[in-house]
């Protein structure tokens, strides 16, 4: 069972490593292929430690922290300016749901409202 923050640090080490193995890529399909596959063994990560308790939320807590990594390493990793300008309503939804759950709210399924 991991803590957020452990979990956090985990999937900052694999975006990391995973991440500068994908740039490499040079075929778009396969680069796409591999982070993604990247992402969803992170979402079985929060799910099979107990970070997470749904398989939504989970996407979003991953999402967040792709985001929030992409955005740190956007020259490094030579990442557009623009993929973070404009309507982004799932990726605020996934920062808002990290930040909830920074401030000690609990995992959570999806389909329950928050009040």
């Amino acid at each position: 069972m991991m803590t957020l923050t452990e979990f956090e640090q985990h999937v900052n080490a694999q975006l990391s490593d995973g991440l500068i193995t994908a740039v490499a890529i040079e075929d778009e399909n396969e680069f796409d292929a591999s982070v993604l596959d990247l992402l969803n063994r992170l979402e079985h990560v929060a799910l099979n430690e107990q970070v997470e308790i749904c398989e939504r939320m989970s996407y979003l807590l991953v999402l967040a922290l792709y985001d929030s990594f992409l955005k740190r390493h956007s020259e490094q990793l030579n990442v557009p300016p623009e993929l973070f300008q404009g309507s982004r309503p799932i990726e605020d939804e996934a920062h808002a749901y990290l930040a909830e759950r920074r401030y000690g709210a609990p995992a959570r399924h999806a389909e329950l409202a928050v009040n």
